[in-house]
């Protein structure tokens, strides 16, 4: 029976059986030879310098992110030196130098906040702007491609692929750059220990 219809030629989609229909002589779509996970390795540093150049138009912002992470940092390490600092002043009995500490823990408290705001803030912007870069070039040359590339390989594997990797780079810019922020933060923290 040749049924199924549509990119498929009737053998259905991917995965393992797909895997198992090339062993034993199937449509010989490249796809079905090579599953996705073989296809690269976790990590490669030219992949990583090919997505920093699309952060290349907005290195003022990125400088300025760059601020606001260390100048948070620095507000965070802070705050524990000045309450030991107002404990002892506590102890002995200085209310005047307990009033000046207290103030300044709320005047750092209040910058470390903007300073975090306008950083997390800025990484939005930034992160945004690069995904909808790469999303722009990718649909340009999805376009570009011959009927032929789409009739070797399957499309909703191509589809399932680009959005794939496009929601893996946008949990890395939205969360794995505040892992960044934590690590320098445990790194001052140390230096003041």
């Amino acid at each position: 029976m040749m049924g199924g219809g549509g990119w498929g030629h009737g053998h259905g989609g991917g995965g393992h059986g797909g895997m198992r229909r090339a062993m034993m002589g199937g449509s010989g779509r490249l796809g079905d030879w090579i599953e996705d996970e073989e296809l690269g390795n976790a990590y490669d540093h030219r992949v990583v310098r090919r997505l920093l150049s699309y952060v290349g138009p907005y290195k003022p912002l990125a400088i300025m992110a760059l601020v606001g992470i260390v100048i948070y940092t620095l507000s965070v390490v802070a705050v524990p030196y000045l309450v030991r600092e107002g404990i002892d002043a506590i102890i002995a009995k200085e209310s005047n130098r307990v009033t000046g500490i207290a103030v300044i823990v709320v005047a750092v408290s209040l910058v470390g906040w903007l300073a975090q705001w306008s950083h997390l803030n800025l990484m939005a912007r930034i992160s945004q702007g690069v995904l909808y870069t790469l999303r722009v070039q990718m649909f340009r040359h999805l376009h570009r491609l011959s009927l032929s590339f789409y009739d070797r390989n399957e499309v909703g594997r191509i589809m399932s692929r680009v959005q794939s990797d496009v929601l893996n780079l946008q949990e890395f810019l939205g969360g794995g750059l505040m892992g960044f922020a934590e690590v320098l933060g445990l790194g001052f923290i140390i230096i003041a220990l």
